[in-house]
């Protein structure tokens, strides 16, 4: 599958943030890559939102499928999440 458009949903305490939805191009075959890039995007909203690294975990980023204009039409294709990390305080 070559490098395509996803939806990115960022969802914090079982609640979807608006303001954190975009639409990535992103290239599933690229295992070292695209975990990096998701990894950044979760610390970058958290900032966003006020949270530090320490608090980044809460966060749930979902990709999901896009139509031809860029939508996302619902299709969850995964969900990526930061793990707690006990040296981030």
């Amino acid at each position: 599958m070559p490098p395509k458009r996803f939806e990115l949903r960022v969802i914090r305490a079982g609640r979807q943030v608006d303001t954190a939805t975009f639409v990535a191009v992103l290239d599933l075959r690229d295992v070292i890559g695209t975990p990096d890039l998701l990894e950044r995007h979760i610390y970058a909203v958290a900032a966003r939102d006020g949270r530090g690294r320490a608090e980044a975990h809460l966060f749930v980023l979902e990709v999901r499928d896009t139509n031809d204009q860029g939508k996302g039409h619902g299709d969850l294709l995964f969900r990526a999440a930061l793990p707690i990390d006990p040296e981030v305080r």
